[in-house]
């Protein structure tokens, strides 16, 4: 009876224990590390795992003195460390890579830190390094079967466990998702690693999607001495998982058209489906039939057709494309949209035009180069320049310009009185009407044409001009027709004296004396 008592006790003490919380030790790590073998020059990995959610600090400690942590590995003097895992389920894992001899008999604790107090909980494993690398068994998934997994969609996918035994280092399990097109998806799953030593992986629950009909669950084993990952599938053999879904529908391409554009586009409308589609191609609707012109019936499933868009009229407008099964129908919709731009045939002819602009502007500026686009001189007075290159000296401090020989045929020693008394100096060039006219005389007058234009002009200069003003050299040099020339009468510029003008005295004979004779030099 006393024992009876006694055990009943005991029996209470342990229930109280598991339902009061302030009785419950709440310990962080829910899987730790074990001992484990690797051969040189491969990798190990020890596996922790805490209670997500939890906010928890982890810490790999080696030997008890050197931290690798918190969490990630944040010391680049050791790199051949790396903490990894999905830590939103709680896996801090360490790999050591290339494992060397000196990482024999290393211990490696999983330490964690639940307040940041020093209230720390660690859970340790040895690892031993061996030669040479053993290749493991497996993987092996367990509960495979090769009949057809069928699913709705949006349904899970149970939790399959995939197991590999032996090795050296074990190896490592993965699980993923493998689709019809070969892509692999990569799936949550648990880990166990048991001392055997054997190592399991457990797939988490998996929201199949239309995108995973005609798929497998497979399960990878990875390990130095396989050349290639090692894999098991569920289900098993040629069987896949089939997911019933709504009719996926593919429409397109897109539909755009430019300003001013009239264009025919092809457009095509693809449906997939399980179970098949109640009819075995697509349904086309046009919110203006007159825009449609052909249709193809390519294979089944598929839809080509033809139809003819123009910027005026038909942007806005649309087009749907239907495909039903015993899921369900599904609309797909193309919009005919303007896109803000000029077509090519608008942009061609701009581009032309510019061209054309930039040349006649080329042109222009090439001939004012070429010729010369300076303003002509004024026709009262010559251009100072043009004075200058026919070999005359212009005084550029008076108001007008003295003109003197310069030499230019040598032969006029006259000087030319630059005296400011001299008159013809400060007189407009080729502006004579300022002098009075003469008196009338009853002397017979001579009546003078003007050499520039050869008009008759008896007031034009006076008859004593010759005395008033030395005659000038008539040069040729100077531009266009403006010449200054010898003031004389139309007779005289016809070859005929005048019988009023005497001639010109000659010049006075020149006194020079003969030439003397050279002394000779007689020698001493």
């Amino acid at each position: 009876m006393a024992s009876q008592c006694g055990l009943l006790c005991h029996v209470i003490v342990l229930v109280l224990c598991l339902v009061h919380p302030s009785l419950q030790q709440d310990v962080p790590i829910v899987m730790g590390p074990v001992n484990s073998q690797a051969a040189v020059g491969t990798d190990a990995v020890f596996y922790c795992k805490v209670r997500a959610g939890q906010g928890l600090v982890v810490y790999w400690i080696l030997n008890r003195t050197i931290a690798i942590g918190p969490n990630v590995n944040r010391n680049e003097a050791l790199p051949k460390y790396e903490i990894f895992g999905n830590a939103l389920l709680g896996y801090y894992n360490l790999r050591i890579k290339n494992v060397t001899i000196d990482d024999d008999a290393v211990q490696y604790d999983c330490l964690v830190d639940t307040k940041g107090d020093g209230s720390n909980y660690e859970e340790g494993a040895t690892l031993s390094v061996d030669n040479p690398a053993l290749e493991p068994m497996g993987p092996v998934c367990l509960g495979a079967t090769d009949n057809e997994i069928v699913l709705d969609e949006g349904d899970e996918l149970e939790n399959y466990r995939c197991q590999s035994s032996g090795g050296r280092p074990l190896g490592e399990l993965k699980w993923s998702l493998l689709r019809s097109d070969q892509t692999l998806v990569d799936v949550d799953f648990d880990t166990q690693v048991n001392t055997t030593p054997s190592i399991t992986a457990t797939s988490s629950s998996y929201t199949v999607t239309s995108d995973d009909h005609e798929s497998r669950l497979a399960c990878s084993l990875t390990h130095p001495n396989l050349n290639a990952d090692s894999i098991c599938s569920v289900p098993s053999g040629s069987a896949m998982i089939i997911v019933r879904h709504f009719p996926i529908v593919n429409f397109g391409p897109r539909l755009d058209v430019h300003y001013l554009e009239t264009k025919n586009a092809t457009i095509r409308c693809t449906a997939t489906a399980y179970p098949d589609l109640i009819t075995s191609i697509p349904q086309l609707s046009f919110s203006d039939p007159d825009m449609l012109i052909a249709t193809t019936l390519t294979e089944e499933g598929v839809i080509d057709a033809v139809i003819r868009i123009s910027q005026r009229s038909d942007v806005g407008k649309s087009i749907n494309c239907t495909a039903a099964n015993a899921k369900g129908s599904t609309t797909s919709t193309l919009e005919i949209e303007l896109t803000p731009r000029l077509p090519v045939w608008l942009l061609m002819v701009v581009l032309i035009l510019a061209c054309l602009v930039v040349l006649l502007l080329s042109l222009c500026c090439c001939y004012c180069f070429c010729n010369g686009c300076k303003p002509k001189a004024v026709e009262d007075q010559p251009d100072r320049g043009d004075i200058k290159a026919a070999g005359y000296e212009v005084n550029e401090s008076r108001s007008a310009s003295v003109f003197k020989p310069n030499g230019l045929n040598g032969t006029d020693p006259r000087p030319i009185n630059n005296d400011d008394a001299d008159s013809f100096g400060d007189i407009q060039l080729n502006d004579y009407t300022i002098y009075p006219l003469p008196l009338p005389s009853s002397e017979p007058t001579t009546e003078f044409n003007d050499h520039e234009t050869g008009e008759y002009n008896d007031g034009y200069l006076s008859p004593d001009a010759d005395e008033m003003f030395p005659p000038m050299v008539e040069d040729e040099h100077l531009m266009d027709e403006k010449r200054i020339s010898t003031f004389k009468p139309d007779d005289e510029m016809n070859g005929f004296a005048s019988p009023t003008s005497p001639p010109p005295p000659p010049p006075p004979p020149l006194d020079l004396d003969p030439p003397q004779p050279i002394p000779s030099i007689e020698d001493d």
